[in-house]
């Protein structure tokens, strides 16, 4: 009988090579969307926690005075007199605890949306499936309240819990 171009016979069932190239094109065309969002929802995050970090450390102003004072004169006397008295406590106070518990959350915010990209970019080369669904379960649990972590780590999860795509995680992983 005559062999193919791949030196295998014409009928015969695919070889695992080729089966493992089809599991991984197939499972990076999955991936590639979510991926990519994944990434570009942990770089508008890292922009949200720049804000926050001035916000807290960078500015001369308490910027929850500023609002109240804003506010003010915007409500009746018996809310401006209470404003007043909460601006003049807020201004007394030392915000020493408030500010280590907000570096705390900003460096929590750091460390996630860096786990957020490693797992985007993991992601799209298919290597590292168990740190790609933490990077989607954070996406979604840290990043829930915006509306950038949610829906991306939805996709990114659903996207990898999805056989075909786990057949090309260990396909590349066989190959290296």
């Amino acid at each position: 009988m005559a062999k193919s171009v791949h030196n295998r016979e014409p009928f015969a069932p695919p070889s695992d090579a080729m089966r493992d190239d089809v599991a991984v094109a197939i499972a990076k065309a999955v991936v590639a969307a979510p991926g990519t969002f994944m990434i570009g929802a942990s770089i508008i995050m890292f922009l949200t926690s720049f804000v926050g970090l001035y916000a807290t450390f960078g500015m001369e102003a308490d910027v929850e005075v500023e609002v109240m004072k804003w506010v003010q004169p915007r409500v009746n006397d018996r809310w401006a007199a209470d404003l007043e008295r909460r601006i003049v406590e807020r201004e007394a106070a030392d915000k020493t605890v408030e500010h280590a518990i907000r570096a705390g959350y900003i460096v929590l915010g750091f460390l996630a949306n860096g786990l957020v990209l490693l797992a985007g970019i993991r992601m799209r080369a298919l290597k590292n499936h168990g740190l790609c669904l933490a990077g989607s379960i954070i996406a979604i649990i840290l990043n829930g309240c915006s509306c950038v972590g949610l829906p991306v780590g939805i996709w990114a999860f659903f996207a990898l819990l999805r056989s075909d795509v786990k057949m090309g995680f260990e396909a590349v992983a066989k190959s290296h």
